[in-house]
């Protein structure tokens, strides 16, 4: 009983470090997203960090989940009640945090405006898709003043005046397109931002959708709880995070598929064409794939446990 109890206890505390960390990472290259030339940063923004945590924390809760099967790899030895203890805290992550998480920062109003930074400075010459535009000066009663040269053919130079032009539109992911082609982020962080973006859109569309919707969505978790049956495949503890890893990269990566892959539309082209509706549903298309992925761990955890106790005999 202690020890189940004790794997509660490093949840928490993995779930803490995890959304911790994350929300400093994040609120960092928000602010770094935010900078606009010639203008001062504060990167100490409290109702930033207040917001990013809202939004980072569920999926801190998965991250937590994933580092427990790191734990049990150290501590292979885990009685039944451990064992129990993990689907149930994992299944009340999938089955009622995370809805609940993204339902209510849904209906919150926003502490940080998520473009609060985006006016322009003036005195900087700034690349868009078909003019160079300096801006010179504002005036009191709102837009400015300035030089916008035609990089087309005509290379026409003229004075404008600029209105709503001197914001840069919301669709856009940095305030200032000067630091558009000067900032990158490494290719870790990259591919982190594009599924965090993807995850979190989705769960909000199967949410909209209907709580139905959004189980064959959480199916994902599913998968994801289920390499815990093949965390100890090998008898060397190196190569079975590596394995957890892997496979924790591989489900996330298949799961994205299934709503942008070319490959999927083409299959549900053919679903439709042959009348199996069902399947035309994204949705149900990852249901099907992550239960597969499940079945398959628990029968190759078990195939494992029964040789396990045959070697013991």
């Amino acid at each position: 009983m202690k020890n189940a109890f004790f794997i509660v206890f490093v949840f928490v505390i993995l779930t803490i470090a995890t959304a911790f960390v994350s929300t400093v990472a994040i609120s960092l290259i928000h602010l770094s997203f935010s900078m606009v030339a010639g203008e001062s940063l504060s990167f100490i923004n409290f109702a930033l960090f207040f917001q990013v945590l809202i939004k980072v924390l569920p999926f801190s809760l998965v991250f937590a989940c994933l580092g427990l099967i790191f734990y049990f790899i150290r501590h292979p030895n885990i009685s039944i009640l451990s064992t129990l203890f993990y689907f149930i805290i994992g299944f009340s992550i999938w089955l009622f945090a995370i809805p609940w998480m993204l339902s209510m920062q849904l209906a919150q109003k926003p502490l940080v405006s998520e473009y609060e930074a985006r006016r322009l400075s003036e005195g900087f010459f700034r690349e868009t898709k078909s003019s160079v535009d300096y801006i010179a000066r504002f005036f009191p009663e709102g837009g400015a003043e300035g030089v916008r040269i035609d990089t087309s053919s005509s290379g026409h130079i003229e004075s404008v005046f600029f209105d709503e032009d001197v914001q840069v539109p919301e669709q856009a992911f940095y305030a200032d397109p000067l630091f558009e082609k000067t900032i990158d982020l490494p290719p870790v962080l990259e591919v982190l931002k594009t599924f965090f973006y993807f995850a979190r859109t989705e769960v909000i569309k199967s949410l909209a959708r209907g709580y139905l919707s959004y189980l064959m969505f959480a199916s994902f978790g599913l998968a994801l709880l289920s390499i815990f049956f093949v965390r100890n495949i090998n008898s060397w503890k190196l190569i079975n995070v590596s394995l957890v890893v892997a496979l924790f990269v591989s489900i996330c990566k298949i799961n994205r598929e299934v709503f942008s892959a070319v490959l999927f539309d083409k299959m549900i082209g053919f679903f439709q064409h042959n009348n199996m509706l069902w399947f035309t549903n994204r949705n149900n298309i990852q249901f099907v794939i992550n239960i597969s992925i499940t079945l398959c761990f628990c029968l190759i955890g078990l195939v494992h446990f029964i040789r396990q106790r045959q070697k013991i005999k």
